[in-house]
């Protein structure tokens, strides 16, 4: 019966340490997302750099991308 009551008791503080920790990881969580309805729009997008209009790659005609297609891929594209 005392082991049962030990066992139980070391539950409980395991319990309250795993609590404890997850109400840490919250109050951050909660002060990251704060910041992040105060910046708004703009914090989701600072990661994106900007291309200035006059940007080489820019130009006139544009961002241009190639896209490649094996053959193999092809080939077992038109099979099905």
């Amino acid at each position: 019966m005392c082991f049962v009551l030990f066992q139980v008791e070391e539950d409980i503080t395991d319990f309250n340490n795993a609590l404890n920790r997850l109400k840490e990881q919250m109050e951050k969580i909660e002060s990251m997302l704060w910041e992040e309805a105060i910046e708004g729009y703009g914090y989701q997008l600072q990661h994106i750099k900007k291309i200035d209009s006059e940007h080489r790659m820019v130009g006139t005609k544009g961002i241009r991308l190639k896209v490649y297609t094996s053959f193999m891929s092809l080939c077992q594209w038109s099979q099905t």
